[in-house]
């Protein structure tokens, strides 16, 4: 914008361009500095973070490698907006949260099409227009408002809708019959099209697959119906309207687009609300409001809990620890660790219901699953159930309990190094994971002189379980590692403390996410942390420890407020010296 505005333009010479460059930099960096107390923190806890670390560059960087993304964004200037989830016409996999549309309720992209033609020359609006669209249409341009992500966004239309909202404001205010009329003509024909692809399609006859299939029908119809209304209304205006006083004319144009803008608010929002029945919202609303209490650890005590994948935000509502998550912003220690275990996280925490050692690993207690809305029939799977067993059922959800889940702050005298958990077969290291801490190569050196430990080797371990069952061995290595957990655990904001009776040497492990945050204390006297099992935490704890205390620290938080505090400072510095130097020239 400041290089369109001010840079580009004729009007100024070169020493007022300088100057607008210095302030826009000065005070653009001033801005970003102020923010570091925030912003830095914000950084290192999503950094490693899958969607955030896929970038642009990993795809082609100039054409969409899929056609329907081009044909999205000319419907988007035609119809109105489809809803999370609920894509209709040239949907695609990548667009389906992508927040697509560039629609103006009564008026679509006719303003624009009747400024364009109304006013003469390239000014600031019709040059930032054309700017947006040309970024809009490669994958470089359009992900240069999301830091280079990977993912398809168009969030960032919000941008060139105000602007296009400005265009149609000024054309109306300065209506002139001939262009209103090109604008909307050309956008019944747009319409008619996409009215035609729907009966067209709907017809028995034909079998629409490909570009042209339809997704959420019955969501197409109400867009349609939305744009043909908002079309026969700007017909009235355009052509029939008696445009006897400015004043009055202007009036009925804005009491229409505040209606148009109130029916689309509301269609979209209804579309969006009816992808839940209403039987279904009223069974969740029930099982939010119901106490849980029951099910929630005591004092002194931890365990996590597990939903069946379509309620994870009950786990949330609920404050119950849970493995449970919808969610991409966790903490990048979780990604590291779903990666580590061959799962695919992306924004949602999903555990295979055939991997229970994952769970015992991670605290699982409880396993509820939905018995009046059941989103996915795996849910019942036996692989996971017939190891738990029924408990009852409270507040709509069956409830199973897993007898073999850890305690907090069990302690392993074996660990071994990742380049040979590496080595075993996919069943083989879930398993492993119950009898040693899986440390990165780089870390075993730290341990090779630690008498409290033994390396463990892949040969080893598959000589250690070959006689046995695999869950009978999971079974009584749970019941082996409780037998050396902490006492009691609790936590705050700030620390987490784990007290022992009198503990045994050996890794204490901590089903924790990793972070640079955390120091480590035992019994006052701070001890070293490493990284276990792709993401966790893990610990040697010296024989007869009685307190173990983890106090975090945010990272980035004090050189945050450090850089914001310079920030301040040279804005304060910026701004004392321009004004000496307006009043300066001024007295001149």
């Amino acid at each position: 914008y400041v290089l369109v505005r001010y840079v580009a333009d004729k009007q100024y010479d070169t020493k007022d361009k300088l100057s607008c460059l210095a302030r826009f930099a000065v005070e653009g960096l001033s801005g970003i500095l102020i923010s570091a107390f925030l912003l830095l923190p914000s950084l290192i806890a999503v950094a490693g973070n899958k969607r955030v670390s896929e970038t642009i560059f990993d795809r082609n960087l100039f054409v969409y490698g899929d056609i329907r993304t081009y044909l999205a964004l000319i419907k988007s200037l035609v119809l109105q907006p489809d809803v999370i989830n609920g894509e209709t016409l040239f949907g695609t996999t990548e667009g389906t949260v992508a927040s697509l549309s560039l629609y103006l309720p009564l008026f679509a992209f006719c303003g624009v099409a009747a400024y364009f033609m109304q006013k003469k020359g390239w000014d600031i609006l019709k040059k930032m227009c054309m700017i947006c669209l040309f970024l809009a249409l490669i994958p470089l341009g359009n992900s240069l408002f999301v830091a280079g992500n990977g993912t398809y966004y168009a969030r960032w239309f919000f941008m060139p809708l105000l602007l296009m909202a400005v265009m149609t404001a000024s054309a109306v205010e300065s209506f002139e019959p001939k262009p209103f009329t090109v604008g909307t003509l050309f956008w019944g024909g747009m319409l008619l099209f996409f009215l035609l692809t729907n009966i067209i399609t709907k017809s028995a006859t034909v079998d629409a697959t490909g570009i042209f299939l339809i997704k959420n029908r019955s969501s197409y119809e109400t867009e349609l119906t939305v744009g043909i209304c908002s079309f026969l209304i700007l017909v009235y205006l355009v052509w029939i309207l008696k445009k006897d006083t400015k004043k009055k004319y202007l009036t009925v144009f804005l009491g229409a687009a505040i209606l148009c803008c109130a029916a689309t608010f509301y269609l979209h929002m209804n579309t969006g609300s009816s992808q839940v029945t209403d039987t279904g919202r009223f069974i969740y609303k029930n099982q939010l409001d119901a106490d849980t209490s029951q099910f929630l650890p005591k004092e002194d005590d931890f365990y996590r809990f597990e939903t069946n994948t379509g309620s994870n935000h009950y786990i949330l509502t609920q404050e119950m620890p849970s493995i449970s998550c919808f969610l991409s912003t966790v903490s990048g220690s979780i990604m590291d660790f779903y990666k580590f275990a061959g799962i695919t996280r992306t924004v949602s925490s999903q555990i295979p219901y055939d991997r229970t050692a994952l769970r015992d690993l991670l605290s699982v207690r409880y396993f509820l699953q939905d018995a009046q809305t059941p989103a996915d029939p795996g849910d019942s799977s036996q692989e996971l159930l017939s190891a738990y067993q029924s408990v009852t059922k409270e507040n709509g959800y069956f409830v199973y309990e897993n007898k073999n889940y850890l305690h907090m702050g069990t302690i392993f005298s074996y660990y071994m190094k990742r380049s040979e958990y590496e080595t075993l077969s996919e069943t083989q290291k879930d398993v492993v994971l119950l009898h040693a801490m899986v440390i990165e190569d780089k870390d075993c050196e730290n341990l090779e002189d630690s008498p409290e430990v033994t390396l463990l080797s892949a040969e080893d371990f598959k000589e250690m379980t070959k006689d046995s069952r695999p869950e009978d061995d999971e079974n009584a290595q749970c019941t082996a590692l409780n037998q050396t957990a902490a006492t009691t655990f609790c936590y705050d904001n700030t620390s987490l403390t784990f007290t022992y009776d009198h503990a045994k040497s050996g890794l204490a492990f901590l089903s924790i996410p990793y972070s640079s945050g955390f120091t480590a204390y035992a019994d006052g006297k701070e001890i070293p942390l490493f990284v276990t099992d792709g993401g966790l935490m893990t610990t040697i704890l010296p024989e007869g420890t009685t307190k173990l205390a983890l106090v975090y620290r945010e990272p980035g938080l004090v050189p945050g407020i450090v850089i914001s505090l310079i920030g301040i400072a040279l804005l304060a510095g910026w701004v004392l010296w321009h004004r000496r130097f307006l009043k300066k020239n001024v007295g001149r």
